[in-house]
């Protein structure tokens, strides 16, 4: 190397700092032997990063297409599936590119079109669409604002099948759009033959008619044995009654007391079925009136001790502190559950006790009324239930085992019944026992509170106490007619006003004599029957409560079989004063008359 050069490099070299002294020939030597070391270390670091970037490129050539196919097959299986969803709808659906070229036809729109379309133009030129004034439209304007975005729902149009084959169609046509996208990737057409859809609308429709005449007929065949069966029960039932009133010798009392107990056991079924049967229908309407929470508990627990104190069991009455004195629910409902209930009680009890305890509860949240609950618990000593059966006394016509009906009979509905009316009150049935050790039967229901003064109904209940017993002696010589059609019927209404007291009595064969005979003599009250030949029970109160002068005021009592949901309420919609429903007996008609007199007593007074 030159010195110049030498010198040269040695300058550039000390200004770089890489040499801190004199350059000799053997230093530069061995300067350059590291900076070929450097350059030869550089290119094999070099290489290997080459060799590294070449293999992971590879790595992610392979990734990738790993990747594309599993997003193929997972496409494709949604296509399958979508495909597959789209082949089972009844209704016909055709997509199509935004080049007219149809990429999906679906079995259905297959069928519906007989041929199918080759070409989008072919598909809109066989659908002749209608607009609702019954215009025929441009099939290709309707898609073009499909392709604008619009969504075209349920229009009706006319596809041509063939040169001879029409069907009527009801249509859609909506936008394809992608996600995440505003722009149409093209068309779907939905349609199904209207053909199909009316008749079964109109099979639907004869159905239903047929459902509702059905629901009728049940409604009225219930009616009719009701009526059918009430009537001659009420001549066994009345007659034993007057039977037993009558001086019998011990063996003759007993006989007519089991032929009675026998009738009315057959009434009480009668009345579970047609119960249930309401209850089914959903047709049992309530009635909210004032009532006495405590006074209901004791008229069951005194209509049912006689039968418990037979079996030598105590049946007693106990009430919460705070027990509401007066509230306002379906009394008769209420007493309905709890007969059922105790009488259970009594049934399945060899000894021990019967206890019945009313209670006021919480009030219920989401009334506005101030409404509460009115609990009432029915503890026995008796063999108790076991615990995986009790969840079937609820189920209708069950008993606990095929010994129960035999011992003690029943159609196994009362607790099904009393279950649902419970329900519909608004309240829940609730059931704790323990085998050996007795039944807890508890309800709850909702009532109202009660605005009515108390005092002043107890004062107007004691005037008309008052103004009834100052009447008494009046009453027998009071003027009734029966108007009745069954013989037998005629026999036991009269030979019970009789043994009430009652002297003056006339019988009305037919509703058209009992008319001609209240406008030629002043009657103090008629009992009405209801089915009458000749003219009916509520014709002949029309006729009476339009005629002149007094007889249109003559108090009218329902005297009839008609015992189904709402007949009290057309009886006294048609004019009559109060209703008696048979079998009759003579509590039932004892307390009518009674009130019925009150009413007369008081209206005359004001």
């Amino acid at each position: 190397m030159s010195d110049k050069l030498h010198s040269t490099l040695q300058r550039q070299l000390r200004r770089t700092a890489l040499l801190d002294d004199e350059l000799t020939q053997e230093k530069f030597d061995a300067f350059l032997q590291r900076i070929s070391a450097s350059y030869k270390e550089a290119e094999e670091t070099r290489y290997t990063l080459q060799r590294s970037m070449e293999l992971s490129s590879e790595e992610m050539r392979d990734l990738y297409n790993d990747l594309k196919q599993t997003s193929a097959k997972l496409v494709e299986a949604e296509q399958s599936k979508l495909h597959a969803v789209m082949e089972s709808l009844d209704h016909g659906v055709c997509t199509v590119s935004p080049k007219g070229e149809i990429l999906f036809l679906n079995s259905a729109a297959k069928r519906l079109f007989g041929t199918s379309p080759t070409h989008y133009q072919d598909m809109l030129r066989r659908f002749v669409p209608v607009s609702a004034q019954g215009k025929k439209l441009d099939p290709l304007a309707l898609a073009k604002k499909a392709l604008r975005g619009e969504h075209l729902l349920d229009y009706s149009a006319t596809l041509q099948r063939s040169s001879n084959d029409r069907i009527k169609v009801l249509a859609s046509l909506s936008p394809l759009l992608c996600k995440g996208s505003d722009r149409a990737e093209g068309l779907v057409l939905t349609f199904h033959d209207r053909t199909q859809h009316n008749q079964m609308m109109r099979n639907l429709s004869v159905a239903l008619e047929a459902a509702n005449q059905a629901a009728q007929a049940k409604g009225n065949f219930l009616a009719t044995m009701s009526h059918e069966i009430r009537t001659p029960l009420n001549g066994v039932i009345g007659m034993l009654d007057l039977l037993l009133a009558s001086s019998l010798t011990q063996e003759q009392n007993k006989f007519a007391s089991i032929a009675k107990s026998s009738g009315e056991s057959l009434l009480r079924i009668i009345n579970d079925i047609l119960d249930y049967s309401k209850l089914e229908a959903g047709k049992v309407q309530l009635e909210t009136a004032e009532m006495d929470p405590l006074a209901i508990a004791n008229d069951v627990a005194s209509v049912l001790r006689p039968k418990a104190q037979a079996s030598g069991l105590p049946v007693d009455v106990t009430v919460a502190p705070g027990l509401a004195s007066s509230c306002k629910a379906d009394a008769g409902r209420i007493r309905q559950v709890l007969f059922n209930l105790v009488g259970n009680a009594i049934k399945f009890t060899d000894q021990g006790s019967i206890s019945i305890h009313v209670a006021s509860l919480y009030p219920v949240t989401r009334s506005r009324n101030g409404s509460f609950f009115l609990r009432f618990e029915i503890c026995d000593t008796g063999a108790g239930i076991p615990t995986e059966k009790i969840p079937s006394l609820f189920t209708p016509f069950m008993q606990l085992d095929a010994s129960t009906t035999r011992t003690h009979g029943g159609t196994g509905l009362g607790l099904s019944i009393s279950g649902a009316l419970v329900r519909q009150m608004g309240g829940e049935m609730e059931i704790l026992s323990e085998v050996g050790h007795g039944s807890t039967f508890s309800f709850s229901v909702e009532v109202q509170p009660n605005d009515l003064v108390v005092q002043e109904r107890r004062r107007q209940g004691e005037r008309r106490e008052k103004l009834l017993e100052e009447s008494n002696d009046e009453n027998f010589s009071l003027a009734l007619l029966v108007a009745e059609d069954n013989h037998t019927n005629q026999i036991v209404i009269d030979a019970m006003l009789r043994r009430l007291g009652y002297s003056d009595i006339t019988i009305a064969e037919d509703g058209k004599k009992a008319v001609a005979l209240a406008s030629e003599r002043q009657f103090d009250v008629i009992l009405m029957d209801c089915m009458m030949p000749e003219l009916d029970g509520f014709e002949a109160t029309k006729t009476i409560r339009s005629s002149a002068g007094q007889v249109a005021s003559i108090p009218i009592v329902a005297l009839t079989a008609n015992a189904m949901e709402g007949d009290r309420e057309k009886c006294l919609a048609a004019g009559m004063n109060d209703y008696i429903a048979k079998p009759v007996s003579l509590d039932s008609l004892r307390q009518t008359l009674q009130r019925v007199f009150q009413q007369t007593i008081l209206a005359s007074t004001k």
